[in-house]
């Protein structure tokens, strides 16, 4: 085989060989990384509701304590003890409110 044969060859052959490697980075891009982008949207979003799940019970907890504050205020003290009571041991009992370091100062912020 002379230079001149293996230099048609491979100027025969190098645009096929570019038209596999396309073809496998496509393939890798469909099979792999597409769906994990879909993965990774599915997480997102999950943690997205659990987030505002916890906003919701925080919201809650705060209304409670704005509902204490009148109870105080009005002298219904059993039931704002009552009510203190359910709050502590809301917050004990959620994971998510147990482990929120700051959480003691909303009581200060409104």
């Amino acid at each position: 085989m002379q230079y001149h044969e293996l230099n048609q060859e491979l100027i025969t052959g190098l645009p096929l060989v570019k038209q596999l490697r396309d073809r496998i980075h496509d393939t890798k891009n469909n099979v792999v990384i597409n769906p994990m982008g879909v993965v990774q949207k599915h997480r997102q979003s999950n943690r997205l509701r659990k987030l505002d799940t916890l906003v919701d019970r925080i919201k809650d907890v705060n209304n409670s304590l704005k509902l204490i504050k009148t109870l105080n205020e009005t002298g219904d003290y059993t039931n704002a003890l009552q009510l203190i009571d359910t709050i502590s041991q809301v917050i004990n009992q959620e994971k998510e409110l147990s482990r929120l370091h700051c959480f003691k100062y909303v009581f200060v912020c409104n």
